[in-house]
């Protein structure tokens, strides 16, 4: 995404402010009609994240997940920036999303759930395998360098991110991130998963972190390539998933990248 400037404005926010606001952070190719799907405009999951976020930074616009999950279109996405924009110079700063909190053993069932979810059992880590209680928690614990679950305000778990694997003498690791099946995280969730690669750098001397990614899932983040990620390789047809097979692609956030995107060192 562009680097837009939004001057502090005290007054009503408008449409069109917003449509031109829209062209400098995601593109002017990813603009229609207001009847157009966002996915037909070629926004992904990451986009509309993105989007989310940085109105809620330019304009005070709070939109919860659970309402985020519901936009569909264009007009949706106008809409609901311009309802619940807040222009006053006196608002607060942006909510940062959940908090980072420790996992402990109590956690362990509530987590096998979320593992053994129909929508995660499949396609996260379990790959279709139904695990005992002993292998479940090895799982969850073996060659972790550091994992947190990511709790809303009011208390609720949304999600988990973990590092795992690392390897120190080349300075890497593995990352990933789980939802709670039953929590929408459209922006909770990467937003703690941001906090968490930043952790990961300045508490571990990693050169990079790995995400291994199925196509289906890698298609609702691609627009991050080149920006929040590197993508440094495809398997072909390598994993077999739901009756088909599918491409794995490796993705990789490097320390220097994710430095400069955040302005610090």
């Amino acid at each position: 995404m562009s680097g837009r400037t939004v001057a502090p404005v005290a007054s009503p926010l408008a449409a069109r402010e917003v449509r031109g606001w829209l062209a400098e952070l995601v593109g002017p190719e990813r603009l229609g009609p207001d009847d157009r799907s966002l996915s037909d405009l070629g926004w992904d999951s990451l986009t509309l994240a993105e989007t989310v976020m940085a109105a809620e930074a330019d304009f005070g616009s709070v939109l919860p997940d659970e309402l985020v999950a519901e936009l569909r279109t264009l007009g949706d996405v106008v809409h609901y920036v311009v309802v619940t924009a807040d222009r006053r110079s006196d608002r607060p700063g942006p909510d940062d999303g959940g908090a980072l909190v420790p996992v402990t053993a109590a956690d362990e069932p509530m987590l096998f759930d979320w593992y053994t979810a129909p929508g995660s059992l499949q396609r996260f880590r379990l790959r279709g395998i139904t695990p005992s209680p002993e292998h479940f928690h090895r799982l969850l614990w073996d060659g972790v360098l550091s994992q947190f679950l990511v709790c809303r305000h009011d208390g609720v778990a949304a999600g988990l991110v973990s590092c795992f694997e690392p390897d120190h003498r080349n300075r890497f690791a593995h990352l990933a991130a789980l939802t709670n099946p039953e929590v929408p995280g459209a922006t909770t969730v990467p937003r703690a998963l941001a906090e968490f690669i930043t952790y990961l750098f300045r508490s571990f001397e990693l050169r990079k972190l790995y995400a291994h990614m199925l196509e289906g899932a890698y298609a609702q983040v691609a627009s991050g390539a080149g920006r929040l990620f590197r993508c440094e390789g495809r398997l072909v047809d390598h994993e077999y998933v739901e009756g088909r097979y599918e491409d794995l692609v490796l993705l990789a956030v490097h320390r220097d990248d994710w430095c400069r995107s955040r302005h610090w060192r």
